[in-house]
């Protein structure tokens, strides 16, 4: 679970990273087409070395924005660093070869904007000195930013205010984010109680098998099916002188013998098939969907393998009887059970130890 999580984490990440770099195309051509047509146009007759200069910003970008796809392939692990610094050289390349700066003004939170992508504090207070440093650079070596020392301060400012925004905002995410975590964890121990409340209600806490009231359950829901001509078969189990075993053993031995009786059943049964502990010594089983002969052959395996299974706790075996009926459909789900324990005492009566099906009724 912990390695699917890892993938997709991993994929979101690339996925992510392909959009941002994808906004960085989108920015070189938009600056790309917005110069050549301010130098075809606008500018129209001027020197050559404006329009080289235009090519050049723009060949400057490309070169850029493809050493990015370069080294986010190389360097995956570093690949959000690798944007944030890429998005700082593309500003700069902009402010330094782009005609209207002032155009350029409302640009210049694009790196803090890219930073706050990898939700990580440490990188948006990274990119605001970066950014910084190189605005820095730029008023100093460049000569046209020289009188732009107002328009420089203002960088300043807004990308510092800007990472203090961007901090207040990445905090607010994890506050968040820790609040859905919490729910979400809240939520699964609700489910986890739930479905362990559920299994508490249907399960027999000594045998851990259903118990009366799931056996209820089933048998209504089961009988339903029974009226479209599908065959359904009920075992009442009961074991032998159960009574003399626990006064002569205890209690303790007794559970025992109950746990042992519940496993031997389990044993014999598919999957499909239902066993529950129906109150007491008494074991009722449902089979679906095979002949009479085949039910009575599994009667009959359950009754020899709980009389050949060695208990140590008595130091010997018990023996079960079993009443077995099928199911019409003129019977109602109670009196198809009456049948059922009216076939388990006249096994009792037969002298115990065996199994008596509905064509051996007396």
């Amino acid at each position: 679970m912990e390695e699917q999580n890892e993938k997709s984490v991993t994929f979101k990440s690339v996925r992510w990273n392909r959009r941002v770099l994808n906004g960085f195309w989108s920015l070189v051509v938009l600056f790309g087409i917005l110069e050549g047509f301010n130098s075809l146009v606008i500018r129209h007759g001027q020197s050559l070395t404006i329009k080289h200069s235009v090519v050049l910003s723009v060949g400057i970008q490309v070169l850029i924005v493809a050493l990015s796809e370069v080294l986010i392939r190389s360097l995956p692990s570093n690949a959000e660093n690798v944007l944030i610094v890429v998005m700082t050289f593309l500003v700069m390349v902009l402010i330094v070869t782009v005609s209207n700066l002032q155009f350029l003004s409302s640009f210049v939170l694009l790196p803090l904007i890219v930073s706050m992508f990898s939700f990580n504090t440490k990188k948006v207070i990274f990119t605001v000195f970066l950014n910084i440093l190189g605005y820095s650079l730029l008023f100093w070596f460049v000569p046209k930013m020289h009188p732009k020392y107002v328009e420089f301060v203002s960088i300043d400012m807004v990308l510092v205010v800007g990472g203090y925004i961007a901090l207040g905002i990445l905090s607010r995410g994890v506050e968040i984010e820790k609040s859905l975590s919490d729910l979400s964890h809240e939520n699964q121990d609700l489910r986890i109680q739930k479905t362990v409340a559920e299994r508490t209600a249907k399960v027999d806490g000594l045998t851990q098998i259903y118990n009366q009231s799931a056996f209820h359950q089933f048998l209504s829901s089961i009988l339903e099916y029974a009226s479209r001509n599908m065959n359904v078969y009920l075992l009442i189990a009961d074991i032998d002188d159960f009574k003399h075993t626990n006064d002569q053993f205890g209690h303790q031995a007794g559970d025992e013998v109950l746990k042992m009786v519940a496993s031997c059943i389990q044993t014999e049964v598919r999957s499909q098939d239902f066993v529950a502990r129906y109150g007491g010594e008494e074991f009722a089983i449902v089979l679906t969907e095979i002949t009479a002969e085949e039910a009575e052959k599994v009667a009959e395996r359950i009754r020899n393998r709980i009389a050949t299974t060695f208990i140590q706790e008595i130091n010997g075996y018990v023996t079960v009887s079993i009443g077995m009926e099928e199911f019409r459909p003129e019977y109602s789900k109670e009196e198809f059970f009456q049948r059922a324990d009216a076939l388990l005492y006249q096994a009792k009566g037969n002298g115990k130890n065996q199994v008596v099906t509905s064509k051996n009724r007396c």
